[in-house]
């Protein structure tokens, strides 16, 4: 569930839970149904919360459906249902955050955005988060993907939040009702939410707005659903038209990425076979390469981020250990480190096996001797002469898989 990204199985498991809700917001739910649906319910939002904390945008909207009829079917047998599955759900995050003094909740991703910074964040949200999460523009680039990309994202955001709010009496009754004003909350909440919290970043890419997803469907749908039903078709036609335009057709112009950090699948696979044959039972890499590796191999051999750095965080503390107790590890790494840990053996006189791997943009390092390795163990790092005289620090940082902080 978190391994190579955590965001698509986040956003399974919100879906979960916001089916679960919407289900028990019906007025003509059957009594028998309202346990089964509350434990889906919490069991969904549990595994959601230990997978990724994300899964706080859907808070504004369980609070909300305290006032529909899910709070009425969800009292009594269904709410010990429902937090007997969400403590279960949750249970990983809960069994490593008592260990740990509940370190998650200290994590320097959960701090506040600094007040010198909300203006421009704003702006950048706007400008940039909003529109790539719709489609007008595309990540790790400031190119629109069609002609006026951002206003069209923006114009389509703001006219999908207004559609149920500018005439609920024109939302289909039933389950479709609270549906569409759990939809809003979550494609205005999650924006707001990653806006109030430091660790996001629109310039680049839109992952802390993937939530929003959850609501633009049905909302989406819902547009659909009134414009069919007006008398004039223009609106259906105008509607349609936009949301393909920012949809499939977005990905016409939307910039194509390739390296090792997003390719390079059945090499992988292939490096991971030709390791094993060579007797290579651990691998020390850099942290985008480590849990590709993992993911892809099924830590066979395992492998676990080397280096100083974001390059170096360690979040499965499990896959560290057992590259350490590896008889004969490699070192895979880029250019630079790869140099860095070539001149640092040289400089002690050390024989050792170097090539590059032209089809994942990496080099190759085996065969260090036990004195130095022992060295690079402990440091975490390669000690070029900078870091041993005192210029760089020399702290590394854990964190497990969990989603709990270790010490550094």
């Amino acid at each position: 569930l978190t391994s190579y990204g955590a965001y698509t199985s986040l956003l399974f498991f919100l879906a979960a839970a916001l089916f679960a809700l919407t289900e028990l917001s019906r007025e003509d739910l059957p009594a028998g149904m309202a346990p089964p649906l509350a434990a889906l319910l919490g069991g969904s939002l549990g595994v959601a919360w230990w997978i990724h904390p994300l899964s706080i945008v859907f808070a504004p909207v369980a609070a909300i459906s305290l006032r529909t009829p899910a709070r009425r079917a969800a009292r009594g047998v269904p709410f010990l249902a429902l937090a007997a599955a969400f403590f279960l759900g949750s249970f990983p995050w809960w069994l490593k955050n008592v260990k740990t003094g509940f370190a998650s909740l200290r994590l320097g991703e959960m701090a506040p955005v600094p007040a010198g910074e909300a203006l421009r964040k704003l702006g950048s949200l706007v400008v940039e988060g909003i529109p790539m999460a719709l489609g007008g523009r595309s990540a790790w680039t400031v190119d629109p993907t069609v002609p006026g990309g951002t206003a069209l994202a923006l114009a389509a955001f703001l006219f999908l939040v207004a559609v149920p709010l500018a005439g609920p009496a024109k939302v289909p009754a039933g389950p479709g009702r609270p549906l569409a004003f759990y939809a809003v909350l979550l494609a205005v909440g999650t924006p707001v939410l990653s806006f109030l919290i430091a660790r996001s970043d629109f310039r680049w890419d839109a992952r802390y707005l993937l939530p929003i997803y959850l609501g633009i469907a049905p909302l989406a749908g819902l547009a659909l659903d009134r414009a069919a039903r007006e008398p004039s078709r223009l609106a259906l036609v105008a509607i349609s038209a936009l949301l393909v335009v920012l949809g499939p057709g977005s990905q016409l112009r939307a910039r194509p990425f390739g390296g090792y950090q997003t390719a390079c699948i059945e090499e992988t696979r292939a490096f991971a076979r030709d390791l094993t044959a060579q007797g290579i039972d651990g691998v020390y890499t850099n942290y985008w390469f480590a849990y590709r590796f993992h993911y892809l191999t099924g830590g066979r051999p395992p492998a676990s981020p080397f280096g100083m750095g974001a390059g170096g965080i360690v979040r499965s503390v499990e896959m560290l250990f057992a590259v350490d107790r590896a008889r004969r590890p490699a070192f895979v790494l880029e250019a630079p480190a790869a140099r860095e840990l070539r001149t640092f053996l040289r400089s002690r006189g050390e024989r050792f096996t170097a090539r590059t791997v032209p089809s994942l943009g990496l080099e190759l390092v085996t065969d260090v001797p036990a004195a130095s390795l022992e060295i690079l163990r402990q440091k975490r790092y390669t000690p070029t002469k900078g870091a041993l005289g005192g210029s760089l620090p020399g702290r590394v940082a854990v964190v497990d898989r969990a989603g709990a902080a270790g010490a550094p």
